[in-house]
């Protein structure tokens, strides 16, 4: 059934175990990569939104009939089907998204890790005891799934923040609809295909492509949704929030980042200059967690520059097809649009480009950047080295705070006292200390201001899933 699914040339929404391919909706799907029609994709209209919401109602009946090893099962089968078709959901992944074929596998594989996370995390949602201040009352709290989920995801990671949010949903005995980015419906209507074949029930899991405002606005004003987990921009985030309000819906928000990386100096230069590109260059600088402001301790800040643009002159640029690109050459429209605007701006306030890429997609560095510059206060999205030098360690952590954001920061310093105080004075989530790749399904990811709340991964994150029930037994 897989390979049969790959090899189509037509798709739509997937409701109630089913994908329902109108030819009147057919309408040509782009692919970035390949600059071209791909496929043809049929989006959904009201009436599959009412029906997806409908089917999510039987999908939440059959999981619930299911134990937690039952549905733990499931998912384990859903991360080894993925794993078996890395090759084409990679493939699709760049075609529809622009990364390179690597980071596309790469992401395959941190999908299927979250799949199997949350397939032994719902076989412990452990309820408990609590001592009565009556000698004839037992006290016990047990958890239980919160009802349908709508999860809204974004084009940089088209799987794996699916993973992410359907994981812990289908482990809590929660039903999903999901909303795909318009840019990658294809990649998550694969994951359908997998959930299915895996033996997800019917309804568990609907997958509705189509306009973002009329999707959202029905499945969040349905009081049958319980709760929103959405990844994406702030402004965006804030308006959907918005419209859980009147239902009042739970919510996981993971928005928008603008990670500051401080290098003291102390730092191992060779190191620290390897994992700042890993932290820079995720995804060509297209992710929430990507460092966009560098501080360097200005005694360093010569040999670390040095040290920077010889490891980027060694990448190869060029098509994400290609198993040896370290870095695409394809970038989302609004990057490509906003790196040559910030870069202007940031040139015309007095920063100094000592390396210049001949186009959007190749890496840049700014030096001299300053607070008021757009680059500063505003996330990148792209492969620009926005550098600021420091003289204290007051100073850089002043620096690095002065955000609304509060998503990822990292950390570069050998000294253990100064790690220890740093990461405790920073206003982050999630701190990479001498690592610029600190995200893993084993960790809680999310953040804080105005960067989000709530919690993804990590053993805590099935609990956003959850909702406490007390009983108290009179004896």
């Amino acid at each position: 059934m897989l390979s049969a699914f790959f090899k189509a040339e037509k798709f739509g929404p997937f409701i109630d175990g089913e994908m329902r391919i109108d030819p009147k909706k057919l309408k040509p799907h782009h692919s970035i990569a390949l600059q071209k029609t791909w496929k043809e994709l049929a989006l959904a209209d009201e009436r599959d939104i009412h029906q997806a919401l409908d089917a999510s109602e039987k999908g939440k009946r059959a999981l619930l009939s299911l134990s937690c090893y039952e549905r733990s099962a499931i998912l384990r089968k859903m991360a080894e089907l993925l794993r078996q078709h890395k090759a084409p959901v990679a493939e699709w992944i760049t075609l529809e998204m622009g990364k390179t074929i690597r980071d596309a596998k790469a992401e395959v594989e941190y999908a299927a890790n979250y799949f199997d996370w949350f397939a032994e995390e719902g076989k412990r949602i452990l309820g408990y005891t609590v001592p009565s201040t009556k000698g004839d009352k037992y006290i016990s709290i047990q958890y239980e799934p919160i009802g349908t989920v709508v999860v809204i995801t974004p084009w940089n990671f088209p799987i794996a923040m699916a993973a992410r949010k359907v994981g812990p949903a289908i482990a809590a005995g929660c039903a999903s609809i999901v909303r795909p980015s318009s840019d990658t419906p294809l990649s998550m209507l694969a994951i359908g295909a997998i959930a299915k074949e895996a033996g997800l029930p019917a309804g568990a899991l609907g997958i509705l492509p189509g306009d973002a405002n009329t999707i959202s606005k029905i499945l969040l004003g349905d009081p049958r949704v319980r709760k929103l987990t959405f990844t994406g921009s702030t402004p965006v985030g804030e308006k959907l929030y918005g419209q859980c309000v009147s239902t009042f819906k739970k919510a996981t928000l993971e928005l928008g980042g603008h990670a500051p990386a401080l290098i003291f100096e102390d730092a191992d230069i060779e190191r620290t200059a390897t994992e700042t590109i890993n932290a820079k260059l995720r995804v060509s600088g297209q992710t929430c967690v990507c460092a966009n402001r560098i501080f360097v301790h200005k005694s360093i800040l010569e040999s670390y520059l040095d040290t920077l643009q010889k490891k980027l002159s060694a990448l190869k640029i060029g098509d994400p097809l290609d198993e040896e690109t370290d870095l695409t050459n394809v970038l989302h429209p609004s990057s490509a649009k906003k790196i040559p605007r910030q870069t202007e701006d940031a040139l015309q306030k007095g920063a100094t480009c000592i390396l210049k890429g001949d186009a959007p997609h190749a890496p840049t560095i700014l030096t001299n950047v300053t607070e008021e510059m757009e680059i500063f206060t505003e996330e990148t999205f792209g492969p620009v080295f926005a550098i600021l030098s420091f003289e204290t360690e007051e100073e850089a952590i002043k620096l690095a705070n002065n955000t609304i954001y509060g998503l990822a920061a990292y950390v570069f310093t050998r000294d253990l006292s100064r790690a220890h105080r740093v990461c405790n004075a920073l206003e982050y989530g999630i701190i990479g200390l001498n690592d610029g790749l600190p995200t893993t399904p084993q960790a809680p990811f999310g953040g804080v201001k105005y960067s989000g709340f709530g919690r993804e991964g990590g053993p805590h994150g099935i609990h956003e899933y959850l909702v406490e029930k007390t009983i108290s037994l009179k004896l």
